[in-house]
């Protein structure tokens, strides 16, 4: 099956003369040079329209045949009217051929010896030749109508004012675009029939005298269309508004296509087979149990960005146990906005797994996020009613308008630095309590060794014990030494396993990078070897500390054994108490290290806490920024709805995470949940930690103003409850987020906030969100289920219609509301096997049998369709 079906921008121009009109200037030419010139200007499409005649309209199209110009077969027929005839157009289907046009011209009574003059004029009125132009299948246009022999020039009174009403004239030729749009556009009161306008050359030769090669699509217009035919045209004038753009247009197309789903495809499974999808809106459709919904869900499960919220997810993962099975591989063609294309593929084995992400150009793995390659915005079957319970999924729709990624990314890389930071300062803190006991210890320590040494009491004693304590200060000098050798030796092991960046392939020749590179390798080398001199150096100075002590060793040996001989002599006590006290004073030393060393880690405290601060307040500076852009969005959104919508958000203003771990923390405190949830609002976690950590319940009255009792039972139950590092997590792990207020405008003027909404209303302020102004393609499963049928096209179809050049829609619908009057770009139909599904019909409505399939799906069939039809036609006659 063809997967180029679905509407594009072609080229047309619509009024061009050959040498059949009596009044071409432009010399001899074969029906060849004429195509060609068409060719040349781009054209996709041409319309022969000589003066009442039809003599070259297949010889041009045989001329076309082999190549992909379309040729509508028409004639410019000179209606009896104005001061001199009115011209106008017919239009045939390009498999029509001279025939058609020479039918034509005879009904209009035009003889053979008036055709190819533009001077000859039918006896018959205009509104008559539009009628008979009508009658033969072929459109009406008025020709050239703000200028000689032109409808809007030519004619005044009722009888101009009832042609321009006449509801079977299909568009109005004009050289003055926007004029003539704003003139029909149904508001004026002569003419209240809207009508499309358009522009065509009428390939006037130069001094506009007569008709020439070279002005073929010196005006022209675009024609957004499936297949370049009647009925394509035909569709393009009844939607002019996005339908067609002329030559004069500033912007003929969107300078800016957004990324698009090109491809799905399911390897097994109900959904096994291909999908392909336009870029701009696409609806698919179909009867109950085809698939369309879980369309929507491959596509989810293939770009790996489910829903958050439990019971969307459930279903979710439901449909994909159901209908893929395991090893289901879903492959998705992808394309960027800067256009390059994505393969991205993943395989359904019932668990999280990760995607695979090529790019088929070089066949280069992608290893970022495909979530950030690739967003979409996607709503299954009743998603929209779930979020409208959910205070934070509101939050988490209006974020996906934005691009949050590189502030989230910075919030999660301070919280992971101060969840270090808390770690280290919690250390600091237990260290802290730790030397407090152990210098208890050592006041122990240090007076049993006293004690011994007063029943001792020997000159023996207190030169040795002298000595032992000179040993002491001199060992600490050289330990000093030591781990100044070994930290310099780590830095130097670590600095010599650190790669700088290899230079790449593409900046090889590039001076600069050449010479960033040369003087950080020399900056290496010159840095480690300054760092072996220092080691050198430290070495050197432990030697000389060695020798300078070298004798006085050999003194301590030496009093040493004095001493032990004298304990051995003195008898009694004193041996054993010169081993208790060698035992104490052993303890003591062990006592005084774990003291330095704790003493050492304590003392970086403050240094901790001044960081944490600097780091909580780069956390509330981030958060400050996304509330700035989440707020000015919402400014955005409320003017893009033309205030129907009304958004506004409160800095802090969602603090159910905060409740939540306030009454999990004074859980046995017999603190009420009201208590706790009134206290969330009057403080925030960073003053609560603070308070647990420095202050007291008085401070925690004082901060809040609750009751003292209350404090002190909400401090003294924390406290119990939270160790030191769940104190300092506290302060930036149970972040309050910012609360959204969404208000709808209702019938009557008044606002009402979504809580206050009927499901239908809710549903409708939400989808009306996520189609404001974004480039990411959105997926919706069915949005018109929840909501009032009479907002789907105000709420719905408008924004789609405003923005599907820009963006990409996919919708599953059943609503022709959504579809039809939102004029999809492409239909797919779906139909299902008791085991399969697949593709029946695709392509833009003006295909007939994918116009069958919408009335039959979308209508409920051609009987039905046809009653409504009469019944509204009365309705909008009166």
């Amino acid at each position: 099956m063809a997967t180029t079906r679905g509407q594009k921008w072609r080229k047309l121009d619509l009024h061009l003369h050959t040498p059949a009109s009596h009044d071409w200037e432009g010399g001899e030419i074969s029906p060849e040079e004429l195509v060609q010139a068409a060719l040349d200007r781009e054209l996709d499409g041409i319309a022969i329209t000589d003066h009442n005649t039809a003599s070259w309209i297949d010889r041009v199209k045989r001329a076309a045949d082999s190549t992909y110009l379309k040729v509508f077969p028409g004639t410019e027929i000179t209606a009896s009217g104005g001061e001199g005839g009115i011209h106008i157009i017919a239009l045939f289907d390009p498999e029509k051929n001279e025939d058609a046009v020479n039918d034509l011209l005879a009904k209009a009574d035009i003889t053979s010896e008036m055709r190819g003059n533009k001077e000859a004029i039918s006896p018959k009125s205009v509104n008559d030749i539009v009628d008979l132009i009508y009658n033969s299948g072929a459109l009406p246009i008025l020709a050239h109508a703000n200028s000689s022999k032109g409808v809007l020039s030519d004619m005044r009174g009722q009888q101009r004012n009832k042609i321009m009403n006449n509801p079977r004239v299909a568009s109005v030729e004009v050289s003055d675009t926007d004029r003539y749009r704003s003139l029909l556009d149904g508001n004026d009161q002569n003419y209240k029939r809207a009508l499309p306008v358009h522009r065509a050359s009428d390939n006037p030769a130069t001094g506009d005298n007569g008709h020439s090669l070279d002005g073929i699509a010196l005006q022209y217009s675009y024609f957004k269309m499936d297949e370049v035919n009647l009925n394509g045209l035909r569709q393009c004038f009844y939607d002019p508004e996005i339908r067609i753009r002329t030559d004069e247009d500033i912007s003929p197309f969107s300078e800016s296509i957004g990324p698009y789903i090109k491809n799905v495809s399911v390897s097994q499974g109900f959904l096994s087979g291909s999908y392909h999808f336009h870029e701009g809106l696409n609806c698919i459709v179909g009867g109950k149990g085809v698939g369309k919904s879980l369309l929507v869900e491959a596509i989810r499960f293939g770009l790996n960005q489910e829903s958050d919220l439990e019971q969307i997810s459930k279903d979710h993962k439901s449909k994909l146990e159901k209908r893929f099975g395991l090893g289901c591989s879903v492959e998705i063609q992808v394309v960027s906005k800067s256009g390059q294309e994505f393969k991205i593929t993943r395989v359904y084995n019932g668990e999280t797994n990760p995607n695979n992400v090529l790019r088929p150009s070089d066949n280069s793995e992608y290893d970022g996020e495909v979530d950030e390659l690739f967003p979409i915005m996607a709503y299954s079957q009743t998603e929209a009613v779930e979020i409208a319970r959910d205070e934070t999924a509101q939050l988490s729709l209006v974020d996906r308008l934005l691009d949050l990624t590189s502030l989230f990314r910075e919030l999660r890389k301070i919280q992971e630095q101060l969840d270090a930071l808390d770690q280290d300062l919690a250390n600091c803190i237990s260290e802290a309590e730790k030397c407090n006991q152990l210098k208890t210890e050592i006041a122990s320590v240090e007076e049993k060794i006293a004690e011994i040494d007063r029943q001792l009491g020997s000159g023996e004693h207190v030169t040795y014990n002298q000595m032992l304590t000179k040993k002491d200060y001199l060992d600490e000098h050289t330990q000093q030494l030591n781990k100044w050798e070994k930290s310099l030796r780590e830095e130097k092991e670590k600095i010599d396993s650190d790669d700088l960046p290899d230079l790449p392939e593409e900046l090889e020749r590039d001076t600069l990078s050449n010479n960033f590179n040369d003087l950080s390798l020399t900056n290496k080398e010159e840095i480690k070897t300054s760092l072996q001199e220092s080691i050198g150096l430290i070495e050197t100075k432990i030697t000389e500390l060695q020798n300078l002590r070298e004798d006085w060793d050999d003194e301590l040996e030496n009093a040493k054994e004095a001493y032990e001989e004298w304990a051995e002599e003195a008898g009694g006590d004193a041996p054993s108490l010169t081993k208790k006290r060698e035992e104490l004073d052993l303890e003591l030393k062990d006592l005084k290290e774990s003291l330095s060393n704790s003493q050492s880690i304590a003392n970086n405290a403050s240094d901790y806490k001044v960081k944490r601060d600097e780091h909580l307040d780069k956390l509330e500076g981030v958060r400050n920024s996304i509330f700035e852009l989440r707020s000015t969005k919402y400014e955005e959104i409320t003017e893009a709805t033309e205030e129907r919508l009304r958004l506004s958000l409160t800095k802090n203003g969602n603090r159910e995470k905060f409740e939540e771990r306030l009454i999990e923390i004074c859980r046995g405190t017999h603190t009420r949940h009201e208590d706790l949830k009134k206290l969330a609002y009057k403080i925030t976690p960073r003053e609560f930690g603070k308070i647990l950590l420095e202050g007291d319940a008085t401070e925690l009255e004082q901060v809040t103003g609750i009751d003292g009792n209350l404090a002190e039972r909400i401090y003294e139950g924390a406290c119990e409850s939270l160790n030191i590092q769940e104190m300092l997590s506290l302060q930036h792990q149970d972040l309050m987020d910012d609360a959204p207020t969404i208000e709808l405008k209702k019938q009557d003027g008044s606002f009402g906030k979504l809580s206050e909404l009927s499901i239908g209303q809710k549903s409708s302020a939400l989808l009306m969100i996520a189609l404001t102004d974004n480039d990411s393609p959105i997926l919706i499963d069915q949005p018109e289920d929840a909501l009032d049928l009479a907002s789907v096209f105000e709420d719905i179809t408008t924004p789609i219609r405003s923005r599907k050049e820009q963006r990409q829609f996919l919708l599953t619908t059943h609503n022709p509301t959504v579809a039809v009057a939102g004029d999809a770009d492409r239909f797919q139909v779906l139909k299902a096997t008791s085991s399969t599904t697949d593709i029946s019909v695709h392509g833009a409505i003006e295909r007939k049998d994918v116009r069958k399939e919408i009335i039959l799906h979308l209508e409920g069939g051609n009987r039905s369709f046809e009653l409504k039809t009469k019944k509204y036609k009365k309705h909008l006659q009166n």
